[in-house]
Order: C-alpha cells, then structure tokens, then sequence
C-alpha cells in the first residue's frame, strides 16, 4: 500500500524539498515507489520550469506525482504538457453532478480521455451515490468506496 502525501503551495517552495523526501524515505526505510506526493495547480503556477524540475527529482527517487483537485482552478494544458506527472486527480465538484448535468458528464469523460492518451493514471473523489458510481464505471474505471480510478489501457 501507497502513502500520498498533499503538499501545500508553501512545502512545494522550500528549497530543500526533494532532501527532506529523501530523508523521509531513508528514515521509514519505504522506497519511492510506496510514495505519492499530490500537489495542486496553485503550487506549481509561479514557475513550471522549477516546479518540473523539483518534480523530476522526485520521480527519479520513484515517487509518484500527481496533480490534485485538477480542472478547478487555473487549469492550463501547459501543466500537463510541461510537468513530469504520474497522475491526474479530478475534483469531486465534477463528480458531484457527474449523474444528473450533461455538461459535469462531458467534462469529466474528456479529462479521463485526455489523461489516458498522455499516459496518465486518473483518480477522483466524491462518488457517493450509485449513479455517480453507474457513470463512472461507465467510463471503465474502477471504484472503491468514495474513490475511483483508471490506468490507461485498462
């Protein structure tokens, strides 16, 4: 099992980030594969350049990436053009209406289609009924209580 860690706009700035992983990693004795950090548009928005490069390191300890509560706020196609990410993860306010507006629907389709043609994994949060979950398997992802989620090609 995968320990995900958000971090907020502040922790991703700090200097000494990626050494403070690699600490936590060597302390705990996991592998960077057993982590996942999550960071949100607002915390790689200053500067893509530092921020890919800060990302890179991280995955070149094993850790995985992924770009949190995506599409809600200043969303650019830059992001996942120029960002070394892993993962998308789509906000619940999209899932929340996912059964009952056309619009919430297509969104999210589209998203889970672009993320999987970029060789992304896609996760989200908020399933709580079962016609959100109906709309989500629809889409071939799969679901665990609250959660959904899909590699691509699967």
């Amino acid at each position: 099992m995968a320990v995900a860690v958000n971090l907020s706009a502040r922790q991703f700035r700090e200097l000494d980030l990626v050494e403070s992983v690699r600490r936590a990693l060597d302390a705990s004795e996991l592998g960077g594969l057993m982590l996942r950090v999550e960071i949100t548009e607002t915390a790689v928005m200053e500067s893509i350049e530092a921020s890919s490069m800060q990302l890179r390191e991280l995955r070149a300890m094993g850790v995985n990436v992924a770009l949190d509560d995506f599409w809600i706020g200043q969303s650019s196609m830059t992001y996942l053009k120029h960002l070394p990410l892993d993962e998308v993860k789509i906000d619940r306010s999209f899932i929340r209406d996912i059964s009952s507006h056309d619009k919430d629907f297509a969104i999210v389709k589209a998203i889970i289609a672009m993320a999987h043609s970029l060789h992304l994994v896609v996760t989200g949060e908020g399933v709580e009924t079962e016609q959100q979950g109906r709309a989500v398997k629809s889409f071939g992802l799969r679901q665990s209580p609250g959660i959904f989620s899909g590699s691509p090609g699967a």
